[in-house]
């Protein structure tokens, strides 16, 4: 049964920095378990309000924290300890196997920051007292030795569908007629190399389909397959605007090649499309495991025949592009959303906590409910 608020520990965040992220991982979950009394809050990492946070909570959220200077680091640990308060390490992406599918991507300025980064991202993480991640492949990849005997919970990525439904209601579209589309950010661009080069058979075969290209500028690698006349860029935008980007596709679309780095990602590009009221084709690689083809909506493709056929298919027939996106919004909402899966959040907290206690027994004077 899952915990009842007077039976939570309190729970704290530091975010670096408001991104897509920390929306997912932290913002929005709290928001949403606040309304129902379970005690959670999130602070800036340069905001005073911290040591309050600090003092009132009895475990703290560090979502991919890490410090340049070891001796800021030193102080945050320490007023922690002081303030008897458990460090969590929380990631959603795997930091271990990140430089040979992300860094080459980077600007080189970034590439030749990495190495201090990611030892920086392992040193913090190693001394927190336990560690949430995104989906079981992460979680495997953490216990293989990166983070010593620290407890582990793995907790889904969940959408908040009425946050969703709020912003869609006083969103427009901007684009006529039918729409491909992809939202994401540089990385190895491998990723969308079949995706593309079916996009370019889908504009050959199509003429009134509009492609639209969101997030990093990629408008060149993207111009060798599709005319530069029938796609449009979305750049990035605040995360308040993403529903209204999802908006514009009627299909979106999900590539991933499969490799270390990939395999650890959770769904939610197809959640947020799918959420917008959009179709999905997806790669088979992560988004097997999360969505039903047959039952549900989406449809999976990994080569370039797969895609342009599932492309095809939804583009000819209406009724069917609009009932697997029903289909698949349906399935996210049951499967995916906070509506129905926010316990998922309570009770992972809730035996992380415990089990930290365990392995590292503390001072009771700030006790939460479980410290007795």
């Amino acid at each position: 049964m899952t915990p009842r608020p007077t039976e939570m520990p309190r729970v704290g965040a530091v975010l670096e920095s408001q991104d897509s992220s920390t929306m997912w991982r932290v913002q929005q979950p709290m928001k949403f378990l606040s309304r129902f009394g379970y005690q959670v809050e999130w602070v800036m990492g340069d905001d005073p309000a911290f040591l309050q946070l600090a003092a009132e909570v009895d475990m703290m959220i560090l979502p991919r924290l890490m410090w340049k200077d070891p001796k800021r680091e030193d102080v945050f640990f320490g007023l922690l300890r002081d303030f008897n308060c458990l460090a969590v390490f929380e990631t959603d992406d795997d930091i271990w196997s990140m430089k040979p599918y992300f860094l080459s991507a980077m600007p080189k300025h970034q590439q030749e920051l990495w190495p201090s980064t990611a030892s920086r991202l392992r040193r913090s993480s190693k001394r927190c007292q336990g560690m949430t991640v995104t989906t079981a492949p992460l979680l495997a990849k953490a216990l293989a030795g990166h983070i010593g005997d620290h407890p582990i919970e793995v907790i889904p990525n969940l959408i908040d569908m009425e946050w969703w439904d709020a912003l869609l209601a006083v969103t427009d579209r901007q684009y006529e007629g039918l729409t491909i589309g992809w939202a994401g950010g540089r990385r190895n661009l491998k990723d969308l190399d079949v995706m593309f080069e079916a996009w370019g058979i889908i504009a050959k075969k199509y003429d009134h389909v509009t492609f639209l290209q969101a997030g990093s500028p990629l408008q060149e690698e993207l111009a060798e397959h599709v005319p530069t006349d029938r796609f449009e860029y979305i750049p990035w935008a605040p995360l308040w605007e993403y529903p209204a980007v999802c908006k514009q596709f009627d299909i979106g679309c999900a590539p991933l090649t499969e490799n270390l780095f990939n395999e650890c990602k959770s769904p939610i590009k197809v959640m947020e499309y799918a959420a917008a009221g959009a179709a999905a084709v997806a790669s088979e690689t992560v988004y097997s495991f999360h969505f039903d083809e047959d039952d549900g909506g989406i449809l999976l493709a990994d080569t370039v025949e797969e895609w342009v056929e599932h492309l095809s298919d939804l583009i000819e027939n209406e009724d069917f592009r609009l009932a697997r996106a029903e289909r698949l919004r349906e399935e996210v909402y049951m499967k995916h959303s906070l509506q129905k899966r926010s316990h998922k959040w309570v009770d992972a907290w809730f035996r992380l906590y415990a089990s930290m206690l365990r392995k590292r027994p503390v001072k009771i004077e700030t006790a939460g409910a479980l410290r007795h």
